[in-house]
């Protein structure tokens, strides 16, 4: 347990890491983990490799095993052959937090960079903020000119809760490469949603938040840069399902929980407000 913000810095953390192929990425996103500035013996990686195709992905992995041993950094990595059916991201970050013991979870995917900073200033915010919080933060794109709106629209977003979970229902108002909780956030809802194709990062936030759970950025300099690249896996998600989703939220936290509305009417709220 922490005790007061002074020890922030001994706060055990596992940086989680789904993979499923992206082989030509996961080097310089392992590479952006030797670089932190947090202390290193208290950083474990664990990484689940959910059935990847490409045999490049293995050899990259362990090739980083060494590497991150002789710094001080825990290096655990799972996962299951191509045979089996993959579990879609949510199950793979699953396996990772469950193969662990960290009490921080700081998570990214295997094609996106670590600021050298993101652990140190996400730990302290983690600790000063609470045990029941979701903290996401900024975040650069690669390349640098794609979706600027996008990244645009998260920048502009502050740090409190009230403003992120006003802007939950248009989209995740913290992205999820960007986030990091406390492990007993992910236990108090059951993990993540597991599947292919399966908006794991939306059921999470809207699980923490029906359970009375906060939402925080760790504003400023971004934590991470997110590559943008045609096999994302967002590209795999039904639009349809994810509005049903927001929608299914939008009535359980504030129609039900806040307005207690029995029936309402939506007028020109626009094709997705609808």
């Amino acid at each position: 347990m922490v005790n007061d913000v002074h020890d922030w810095e001994g706060v055990s953390a596992a940086i989680i890491i789904p993979v499923r192929n992206g082989a030509e990425f996961l080097s310089a996103c392992l590479h952006s983990v030797l670089k932190q500035d947090y202390k290193l013996n208290r950083i474990t990686v664990s990484i689940y490799d959910d059935g990847s195709t490409e045999p490049e992905v293995q050899t990259v992995i362990n090739d980083f095993k060494p590497l991150m041993e002789a710094v001080g950094i825990e290096y655990l990595a799972n996962g299951h052959p191509p045979a089996v059916a993959p579990r879609g991201v949510g199950g793979a970050r699953n396996e990772a937090i469950q193969a662990c013991q960290s009490t921080h979870l700081i998570f990214m995917d295997a094609d996106d960079v670590m600021m050298t900073d993101r652990v140190s200033r996400q730990i302290k915010t983690l600790v000063e903020t609470g045990p029941n919080t979701i903290l996401g933060g900024n975040f650069d794109r690669i390349p640098e000119d794609a979706t600027p709106r996008y990244k645009d629209y998260h920048k502009r977003l502050g740090s409190s809760h009230l403003e992120l979970f006003n802007h939950s229902f248009r989209d995740a108002p913290v992205a999820m490469p960007t986030i990091a909780c406390s492990r007993d956030v992910w236990l108090n809802v059951n993990g993540f949603e597991e599947g292919v194709g399966v908006p794991e990062d939306l059921h999470f936030i809207y699980s923490h938040l029906r359970k009375g759970g906060q939402l925080a950025k760790t504003c400023g300099e971004p934590v991470i840069r997110y590559r943008y690249h045609p096999h994302m896996t967002s590209f795999s998600l039904d639009r349809r399902e994810l509005l049903e989703v927001r929608a299914r939220a939008f009535e359980d936290l504030v129609l039900d929980a806040q307005w207690k509305l029995k029936t309402f009417m939506i007028w020109g709220a626009g094709r997705d407000g609808r």
